[in-house]
């Protein structure tokens, strides 16, 4: 439920009135506490968006809150916000709670996973480990991290945060295989950048929608023969003849438009003054189904020259 509390107010609140969603997760133990004096708000992108409160605070306060704060949300919807896995386990080390991405995950309901041990709800040996590691963090009483993987070759794993919650245990598993993916992505993109930077004559950048380049790449600064400034501080089509930018611009326009990839002729301005013949792939960049960029593959007309494109 969102809270009321408006912006003036909420830069008056304690910071130990304040978490975000994450925070509470992983240190529920001290926020609970705290709760029972006073509302605590969970911020979501800088501003208070929920509060966690007392049943006692709910029943003398009427609707629970103070004025213009939203009443307490319930635990349950409270662990439904985060998109991490979340075990809640009881003094027996028995699930006594799970949030909807921990049931998505592995594929169990509510009824299947309450009152069962980690080893017996989940599968093995990923389940038979967190029971161990559990065991260790409530007879130590100290937090464990721990990293396991699923399923061998399918990238499904997990990072595993277990501490001790009152009188039992939270698990909060975060998706490391996606963390991997995306670092293998990002590692794959710039090496393969750096390859095009290396033959000069093919490069690769991105476009926004004000029609400037974003972060000028290794690639595309070592074929126009300008450093990054510079390429920032100008509008892509400025780069090219007068008489290639109108098509340059309608191109990006094109792409912005109809979401669609198409191919161009045009004239580089190399050193400010001589012109180079290149060619232009320009493809949509998506985010969900919004075009938030385009891609931009620029080549000499004439690969098998020198391969720079400031050559006479």
């Amino acid at each position: 439920m969102a809270s009321s509390v408006q912006t003036g107010e909420y830069e008056q609140l304690a910071q130990h009135q304040c978490v975000t969603a994450s925070e509470i997760v992983r240190h529920f133990g001290v926020w609970q506490d705290r709760a029972h004096d006073h509302p605590i708000y969970i911020v979501q992108n800088g501003q208070p968006d929920l509060v966690l409160g007392s049943v006692d605070m709910m029943q003398n306060g009427g609707d629970g809150a103070e004025p213009g704060v939203a009443p307490a949300l319930a635990a349950d919807d409270l662990l439904d916000l985060f998109s991490e896995t979340v075990f809640l386990l009881d003094e027996a080390l028995r699930i006594s709670k799970s949030n909807a991405s921990a049931r998505r995950y592995f594929g169990c309901s509510e009824v299947a996973l309450r009152g069962k041990t980690l080893a017996q709800a989940l599968p093995k040996p990923f389940g038979t480990c967190l029971d161990q590691v559990a065991e260790r963090v409530a007879r130590c009483g100290s937090t464990e991290c721990v990293e396991i993987e699923l399923e061998s070759g399918l990238e499904r794993a997990l990072a595993v945060t277990i501490a001790p919650v009152g009188g039992g245990l939270a698990l909060v598993g975060e998706n490391i295989a996606i963390r991997e993916q995306r670092d293998r992505a990002v590692a794959s993109l710039g090496a393969l950048d750096s390859a095009l930077a290396a033959m000069r004559g093919i490069a690769e950048v991105r476009i926004n929608a004000r029609g400037f380049v974003d972060a000028p790449t290794e690639s595309f600064t070592a074929f126009i023969g300008h450093d990054a400034e510079m390429v920032r501080s100008v509008r892509f089509a400025s780069l090219f003849d007068m008489g290639s930018r109108a098509g340059v611009n309608e191109a990006i326009e094109t792409v912005f438009r109809e979401a669609k990839s198409i191919g161009i002729a045009a004239d580089l301005l190399a050193d400010g003054t001589q012109t180079v013949p290149v060619r232009l792939g320009l493809a949509p960049l998506r985010r969900n189904l919004a075009v938030v960029g385009v891609k931009v593959v620029i080549a000499l007309e004439n690969l098998s020259g020198s391969g720079k494109p400031n050559a006479s």
